[in-house]
């Protein structure tokens, strides 16, 4: 470890009462701070008494200023915390290593996810954030210091928010709480991760999909309602197109664009930010005409209550949802022989790994059929 400690009193800095601060300088493993000490002294005295062989008053603050100092190290040292500038400051501020409450390491870490919103994440995500911060608020003080974050504490988190929210959406949370611990780890507000012995396993969606036949019922429906039947025409418009709920609840004509008779929607989803270019297949642009270009609104209750109606009316044995819609499209297009790449980008998401994981059954079935129908025959 370098250190390096000296004092000064600069007449550069000398006041109507010709006297300046004395000053300590302090370099750190090669970076330097100078920091201003609660003592004025005339810069030609300063001089004079330190280098002078016998004891002074000054001489001996200096002195029990370097003792403070070496305390400082040792302090921080045992502190698990990085012996760096920064905690030299903050430990002479505050006359001790400064104890980072739960609530001051949260408005810190929120505060740099922030900037990232409508860049790498979006608003509806940093949401998420802030939900899963004000539900475990409700398990510990926000006021106590981050080392009572411990793993009983996270435990306790997982009982509690798992008496509301499904496994997955408790996963996720916890996924959320150990980027905050692992940030706080990082700045060594935390010594040791509470998450170290805690597994939380997220159950495995079941993975649902419409065949042809399914499809071709909705599609057929004789529908009465006009809510239904819009909710109907927008399900349908899913399939043919792959935006989701929120970003088709958003979608204006003027996002609607057309190159060489191909009708496509170019934007950055609602949720993630990601960008995305989907390509509306024949189906969504005969949607679009009896829309006159542009798409009806329609609350999420209300779309889910018609889509349930539908459900019934099919006689599906599927739960009927928007984002199977999603699926739907990609479906057909990894069928039809576009790359995954394409694909991905086409949905929108984040990395082609969750396109795999969603339609891995779809390779699989689709591996199964071409071999058997070339060599099983």
């Amino acid at each position: 470890m370098g250190l390096n400690v000296r004092f000064y009193c600069r007449t550069s800095k000398v006041g109507k009462d010709n006297t300046a601060p004395v000053e300590v300088s302090i370099i750190v493993n090669g970076s330097r701070v100078i920091l201003p000490l609660p003592r004025r002294e005339n810069p030609t005295v300063f001089k004079k008494e330190t280098e002078c062989r016998k004891n002074t008053d000054i001489k001996d603050y200096i002195s029990s200023m370097r003792v403070n100092i070496n305390k400082a190290v040792t302090d921080i040292t045992e502190a698990g915390k990085p012996l760096d500038i920064r905690t030299l400051k903050e430990y002479i501020k505050y006359g001790g290593v400064k104890k980072y409450s739960i609530a001051e390491v949260f408005d810190e870490y929120m505060g740099l996810i922030k900037t990232k919103v409508g860049i790498s994440m979006g608003e509806q995500q940093y949401r998420k954030f802030e939900i899963m911060r004000d539900k475990l608020y409700e398990c510990i003080d926000k006021d106590s210091c981050i080392t009572e974050l411990t793993a009983g504490v996270c435990e306790e988190f997982i009982l509690y928010i798992g008496k509301n929210y499904k496994s997955a959406s408790v996963a996720s949370m916890c996924t959320k709480l150990k980027a905050v611990t692992t940030y706080a780890i990082g700045k060594g507000y935390l010594k040791t991760n509470p998450w170290t012995m805690i597994k939380v396993s997220k159950a495995k969606p079941r993975e649902e999909w419409l065949s042809d036949m399914e499809l071709e019922t909705i599609r057929n429906l004789k529908i009465k309602s006009d809510d239904v039947e819009t909710a109907r025409q927008l399900f349908l418009f899913q399939c043919a197109s792959g935006i989701s709920y929120a970003d088709l609840m958003k979608l204006e004509d003027t996002d609607i664009q057309q190159i060489d008779g191909v009708w496509y929607v170019a934007k950055s989803r609602t949720k993630t930010g990601v960008k995305y270019t989907s390509v509306i297949l024949p189906e969504g642009v005969e949607i679009l005409k009896l829309w006159g270009y542009k798409v009806p609104r329609k609350s999420n209750q209300k779309y889910n209550l018609s889509l349930l109606k539908i459900e019934t009316m099919a006689g599906l044995k599927k739960h009927l949802h928007s984002h199977l819609g999603r699926k739907v499209y990609g479906t057909t297009l990894l069928r039809n022989g576009v790359a995954m790449k394409t694909v991905s980008k086409s949905l929108g998401h984040s990395t082609t790994q969750v396109t795999e994981s969603t339609y891995a059954f779809l390779q699989s079935e689709d591996v199964v059929k071409e071999i058997s129908k070339k060599m099983c025959v």
